[in-house]
C-alpha cells in the first residue's frame, strides 16, 4: 500500500509538470518580422528536446517596453540595436550574451506588380508620389530603416506627410497586401513571406541600411532558455532563417 500511495504522488507530480517530463516553458519576445521563422524553429528545437517555447511576437519596441515592465520573458530578439541597447541600459539583460543573429534588407512592394514609375539609382521612391506604407518610423525598427535610407536619399520631407504608418513590420505589408495602400517599403522577408505582394525592386544598395537583429538572454532565464538561445544560433536555426531569406550575421558577443 505505501509503495502504491508513492507511485500516486509521483504520478499526481508528473501530470502537474512539478517533478518529471519536459523542462520548464521558453518564453521568447521576438520581433514580429521574425516570427514565422522563429515559430518553426521552436517546433523543431521541442521536436528534439521536448521542451515548449511559448512566442511572443510584436514590435522591437513593444517587447523591449515589456520587458521594461517586468514581463516574464527568457530570450529577446529584437530588429534592432536600439531597442537590445535600451534593455541593455536597464540591466535587464545577461551580460555577454548579445548576439548578432540576423540580417536583412529594404524593398519596395505593391500588390499590382506592374506597377511602374520613374527612380534612380539615389532614389528609394523617386517618381512615386502616391501613399506609402511602412513601419512608424518613430519606434518600429523597420520605419525606422526606411527613415534613414529616405533622408539619406533626400526623400524624407517629400514623403513623410504620406506615410501609412504600421505598428509593426507584418502590418505595414498588410496594408498594402489588403490595398489599402498601394505601395510600401518593407523587409525583404515580410515580401517573401506574403502571397499578396510583389517586390517591384530592392532599395538602391548605397541606401540600404546596416539592418540587425542582436539577441539576447533576459536575467532570470534558466538552463532551458540557455539552450534555446544557442540553437537559435546553430546550422538547423540558421537553414530556416536563411530559408526565411534572412542574412546570417557573424556570431559576434556585443557587450
Amino acid at each position: 500500500m505505501r509503495l502504491f500511495i508513492i507511485l500516486s504522488i509521483g504520478l499526481i507530480a508528473c501530470l502537474y509538470g512539478s517533478g518529471c517530463g519536459p523542462q520548464e516553458r521558453v518564453r521568447v519576445f521576438a520581433a514580429a518580422s521574425t516570427a514565422a521563422a522563429v515559430e518553426t524553429i521552436a517546433a523543431q528545437f521541442y521536436e528534439e528536446t521536448g521542451i515548449a517555447v511559448a512566442v511572443n511576437a510584436a514590435s522591437s519596441s513593444t517587447l523591449a517596453r515589456q520587458i521594461e515592465s517586468g514581463a516574464p520573458a527568457d530570450v529577446f530578439l529584437s530588429a534592432n540595436v536600439k531597442w537590445m541597447e535600451y534593455l541593455q541600459a536597464d540591466d535587464r539583460l545577461v551580460p555577454g550574451t548579445t548576439v548578432h543573429l540576423l540580417g536583412n534588407q529594404l524593398v519596395v512592394v505593391s500588390a499590382d506588380g506592374d506597377l511602374q514609375w520613374a527612380h534612380g539609382d539615389g532614389e528609394v521612391l523617386g517618381d512615386y508620389r502616391g501613399m506609402v506604407a511602412l513601419g512608424d518610423p518613430d519606434h518600429v525598427p523597420v520605419g525606422m530603416y526606411v527613415k534613414s535610407a529616405l533622408v539619406q536619399s533626400g526623400e524624407w520631407d517629400a514623403v513623410a506627410p504620406r506615410v501609412i504608418a504600421g505598428n509593426n513590420a507584418s502590418s505595414a505589408v498588410n496594408f498594402v497586401a489588403t490595398g489599402e495602400v498601394a505601395v510600401g517599403v518593407v523587409y525583404a522577408t515580410d515580401a517573401q513571406l506574403s502571397k499578396r505582394v510583389q517586390v517591384l525592386y530592392p532599395v538602391p544598395e548605397a541606401l540600404q541600411p546596416d539592418i540587425i537583429y542582436p539577441v539576447a538572454l533576459v536575467r532570470g532565464a534558466g538552463e532551458s532558455a540557455q539552450m534555446f538561445y544557442e540553437y537559435l544560433q546553430s546550422a538547423a536555426a540558421g537553414a530556416v532563417f536563411e530559408g526565411s531569406g534572412f542574412l546570417i550575421e557573424g556570431r559576434r558577443a556585443r557587450d
